[in-house]
């Protein structure tokens, strides 16, 4: 990505960039070049995009819209969106908002004329739309209330946009799906007219990461990252793990690319996934970034999906040693890794439309559904979202077993989709009490409650066997969605239940298991049967193993075996596979210098016998495979393992 034509707008920055081994280039407009020094405007694209072209490189843009327009604004304040709230409407970086309103027919064919521009640009392959914008804040600040958005929502509801929420007031209801539904028809709009006359050219949306994060309430921002993806050829976010870490928690902080990729691919079903990574390091803000910084930027999106990397920016990026050279390396694995496709054993269902219906007056999204990660990460087994309400476009991606966390919110076809998997359903807490239509409310069907639940197992289930420690839920609410033999209970309630019914296995759990089980006060850990207790529900519901995972997990590891009883230690790498027919690509990506220590537990794919190959190709060498398990100990220092598994038939 070019951001800085002083540094960049010369034919010699594009001989090496093709020297480099890119496809194309990114630009990042700016109407107006409001920010100094950064951006393009048209005329100062046309000439790089002609050199690139001439040199067989793509153009990609990210135009703005609604941002960086505040010259014209103050030409004409009526253009603005407008809030209604009793906070600052500070977006994700924040800063304050100062923004068009996205609707007005005025601002889309001022944008339209920008776009026309844009196009007679030679090599356009990509246009991301209106750079990270919103319809509303944190603190619940929200638009638009401008005129012609009153008078537009008037005209088609028959009552004034409501100013202040009010869940129990149908004309609320209504504005909210109203904003939401608009926004994401304003991009389809311009999709559309881009494809007009350039069918090829993928348009797409550039989202800041608190959106397929969950960060902010999807009724506050007013986007539906799904809907989205249904109406657009593609999506890209910029999950930057030492500059976005004050509002996305996950740990170690270089998750942070991880969970926005993983978050944003179960919403792109069937559609292009770009990932802008931190190529910058402001030097008042962020951490030290370096290699590790520039092989997970190169690796890890790509492992779990995304289409194209782009650091944010080209220019910066090269300032930061080690960052490039290491952003570069990971090209060593390329040709390996575009023969195989991400792989993961388990599926969770992200329910968007439950935390939009069911729990609007909380941030259930951000303090409920992004525990899920926390949990799916201790367990050493490769995992994927898939967002509710693609779930009707999921297909193949409903193999293995399903995990439903508290997605009582669903339509007909959503839950036809999940029958016709044939995939074993992990339910938890509450489940659809009847059909969602699609739109409007959908109450939840029992109370939901977070604290410390215990869950008392039946005596010598072989669920349990060997599962000393207690098992700990963090949520509860519900009740089993189906007549099976209850196997656990809290406070004397059926909380876990399962069942098997010809083919197909399920069960329901009453609550989220925790994570981590903290003491009351200070920064121990208490031991729990949950990761074990979940790895052997999995285990049966998909009736086969993974094709690959680790275990011992959590690995004993450096820090671990020092102070194993620390609430702020987790795991410190992750385990992400690739597969094809023939071979399995085991990437074991270290988010944190620690040594570990664990075994890599291997099972054939069905119709293979056994792995004939396992050789590690980032160092190089092969690996002694005993049984099913090859042995790891990996030193502190250790950038990444790239193991290759090869199937004998």
């Amino acid at each position: 990505m070019l951001v800085f034509p002083g540094v960049s707008f010369y034919e010699e920055t594009l001989d090496d960039i093709v020297a480099e081994g890119f496809d194309d280039i990114a630009l990042f407009f700016i109407s107006k070049q409001l920010l100094q020094g950064q951006g393009y405007s048209v005329d100062r694209a046309r000439p790089i995009a002609e050199a690139a072209h001439r040199r067989g490189l793509g153009i990609v843009v990210y135009a703005g819209y609604q941002k960086y327009e505040e010259r014209l604004l103050a030409r004409d304040p009526q253009r603005a969106m407008v809030t209604r709230g009793i906070g600052q409407a500070l977006d994700s970086d924040s800063l304050p908002s100062n923004w068009l309103c996205p609707f007005q027919p005025a601002n889309r064919e001022r944008h339209k004329r920008l776009l026309d521009g844009i196009l007679t640009l030679p090599g356009i392959r990509e246009i991301y739309l209106n750079d990270e914008a919103l319809l509303g804040f944190a603190d619940g600040t929200i638009g638009c209330y401008c005129d012609y958005c009153r008078s537009d929502f008037q005209s088609t509801i028959g009552q004034e946009p409501p100013q202040t929420p009010n869940w129990s007031d149908d004309v609320w209801w209504r504005w909210i799906e109203y904003r939401m539904s608009r926004w994401t028809e304003v991009h389809a709009e311009f999709r559309d007219y881009i494809h007009a006359s350039h069918p090829e050219v993928f348009v797409g949306i550039q989202h800041s990461p608190i959106v397929p994060c969950r960060c902010w309430h999807p009724w506050k921002t007013g986007i539906n990252v799904a809907a989205d993806a249904q109406a657009l050829d593609a999506i890209s976010t910029d999950p930057y793990h030492f500059n976005h870490d004050r509002v996305i928690a996950h740990r170690p902080h270089r998750r942070i690319l991880a969970e926005g990729t993983r978050n944003l691919v179960g919403a792109c079903v069937s559609r292009r996934v770009s990932i802008i990574p931190q190529g910058f390091m402001p030097p008042a803000q962020a951490a030290p970034m370096g290699r590790q910084d520039g092989l997970l930027a190169g690796i890890v999106p790509f492992a779990l999906g995304a289409a194209s990397v782009s650091p944010f920016t080209y220019e910066l990026a090269k300032i930061i040693p080690g960052f490039f050279e290491g952003f570069q390396d990971a090209r060593r694995l390329y040709s390996v890794m575009q023969t195989h496709n991400p792989y993961a054993f388990v599926t969770v269902l992200s329910p968007l439309q439950s935390e939009i219906y069911g729990h609007p007056d909380s941030d259930w999204g951000n303090e409920y559904v992004n525990e899920i990660p926390e949990l799916m990460y201790r367990t050493g087994l490769p995992w994927r979202w898939v967002w509710d309400q693609r779930l009707p476009d999921s297909g193949p991606v409903l193999s293995g077993p399903l995990i439903v966390p508290d997605a009582h919110c669903l339509t007909a076809a959503q839950m036809e989709a999940m029958n016709d998997s044939n995939s074993g359903v992990l339910w938890i807490g509450n489940t659809p009490a009847e059909v969602w239509p699609g739109a409007g409310v959908c109450p939840l069907p029992h109370p939901f409650e977070q604290g410390r639940y215990a869950l008392d197992p039946a005596a010598n289930h072989w669920l349990f066997n060997g599962i000393d420690e207690p098992v700990v839920l963090h949520s509860r609410s519900g009740e089993a969605p189906f007549d099976g033999e209850a196997v656990g209970w809290v406070d004397g309630k059926p909380s876990l239940v399962i069942r098997e019914d010809n083919a197909r296995r399920e069960a329901w759990i009453a609550g989220l298991l925790a994570p981590q089980d903290h003491e009351p006060a200070g920064i121990g850990v208490l031991p729990t049967g949950n990761l074990e207790l979940l790895r052997r529900l999995l285990f049966w519901l998909g009736r086969v193993e993974p094709l690959v995972r680790l275990d011992p997990w959590p690995a004993l590891d450096a820090y671990r075996a020092i102070r194993p009883a620390d609430r702020r230690n987790v795991p410190t790498a992750e385990l992400l596979p690739m597969t094809s027919g023939d071979s399995l690509l085991a990437i074991i990506f270290p988010y944190t210098p620690v040594s570990l220590q664990t075994d890599l537990v291997i099972h054939p794919p069905l119709g293979r016998r056994s792995a004939t190959s396992v050789r590690e190709l980032w160092r190089g060498g092969p690996l002694e495979l005993e049984g099913n398990r090859v042995a790891l100990n990996v030193p502190g220092d250790t950038e990444l393992l790239a193991i290759l598994i090869e199937w004998s038939r």
